[in-house]
């Protein structure tokens, strides 16, 4: 599993960044109640070193979902073309 950022002017992981604790938390409060998860070396050599964790805002919701490093630089180029950039002017001389 990847841990490299494919998109990093995603608004999504933006605002995301730094909360991973909290993240991880509801993860947790959804889909484990009350109870832990154990991630083993195991589970880390066995995640397919293709697949990168989406992070994308729809509507009132925030999705993660795993998906294949070619779908990921598929959505990232659309996400760059979707976005304007207006890189900064240079001030003019007086």
């Amino acid at each position: 599993m990847s841990v490299e950022i494919i998109n990093p002017k995603s608004p999504a992981l933006q605002r995301a960044d730094g909360q991973w604790m909290k993240i991880c938390g509801l993860l947790l409060h959804k889909l484990s109640p009350g109870k832990q998860v154990d991630i083993t070396g195991e589970d880390i050599m066995s995640a397919p070193a293709d697949t990168v964790v989406l992070l994308h805002e729809q509507e009132d919701r925030l999705v993660l979902k795993l998906i294949s490093r070619a779908e990921a630089e598929r959505i990232a180029a659309e996400d760059v073309r979707a976005v304007k950039y207006d890189p900064p002017t240079e001030p003019t001389a007086q």
